[in-house]
């Protein structure tokens, strides 16, 4: 009888269909993860309007809560603080030798 196949021909087609299928899901996830990694997503952050003073206070708690070095932007987004108030109460700060710069 031409055009028939047995089951055990069917289930071998099954399962090959079935791995290339897997195959191009993980290929398709990485794609993806490679993707999300190069793609630029504007990042939103609430800003809170404080004044100078409890912003200065903020910045000095976060700097001595933390070992590692941080960027002002970084300061900024962490403490939703205006950055050009975060900069300028950063240099103040390095005036009077509350904090340092550290070189990389």
């Amino acid at each position: 009888m031409k055009g028939n196949i047995t089951t055990g021909e069917f289930n071998d087609f099954r399962h090959e269909i079935t791995a290339k299928l897997e195959t191009i899901s993980d290929r398709l996830s990485e794609l993806e993860k490679k993707i999300e990694i190069y793609s630029v997503n504007p990042k939103v952050v609430i800003i809170e309007e404080i004044c100078k003073e409890e912003a200065k206070k903020r910045i000095s708690e976060c700097l001595c809560e933390i070992d590692d070095k941080m960027y002002p932007s970084e300061i900024a987004e962490r403490l939703r603080i205006d950055y050009d108030l975060c900069v300028e109460i950063i240099e103040e700060l390095m005036k009077t030798g509350e904090i340092e710069v550290v070189e990389e």
